[in-house]
């Protein structure tokens, strides 16, 4: 659900299942201010295990174009609008990860295993991209 401050509190929605099947920001336009719920994590390993990971990307589109300012993650410090390509990043990483393990014939936990996380190897929690593999990916 989107709600803007822009004249009241309107609702809006993602339309898909993104972090979870009914996901939730506020968005305060005046102040290109975004709270984003946990659509983005800033240094945590995003988890969408009751979501999509395409869908998670549609919604990553949508934050990006209110074009904000601040953002206020649902897990970690605030941060600027950066933290929606690094996310965005991340879901990408493990949706063709998810790919390649499901080619080889690997369980998303041995896939997650048997893969270098590189530059994601710093995010809080990197073994939930096991879980994360799990969750639809999409087209």
């Amino acid at each position: 659900m989107l709600v803007s401050m822009t004249s009241g509190v309107s609702p809006g929605e993602f339309g898909t299942p993104a972090h979870t099947t009914d996901d939730s920001v506020l968005w305060i336009p005046e102040r290109r201010l975004l709270f984003s719920g946990d659509l983005l994590f800033n240094g945590g390993t995003p988890f969408l295990l009751q979501g999509s990971i395409s869908g998670a990307l549609r919604a990553l589109e949508t934050l990006r174009a209110l074009n904000p300012e601040t953002i206020v993650p649902g897990q970690g410090p605030v941060c600027g609008p950066e933290v929606i390509d690094r996310v965005g990043a991340y879901l990408r990483f493990v949706q063709d990860l998810a790919r390649r393990g499901h080619e080889a014939g690997l369980t998303p936990l041995d896939a997650a295993r048997e893969t270098d996380l590189g530059a994601f190897r710093e995010l809080l929690d990197p073994n939930a991209s096991s879980e994360t593999c799990t969750a639809p990916t999409g087209n």
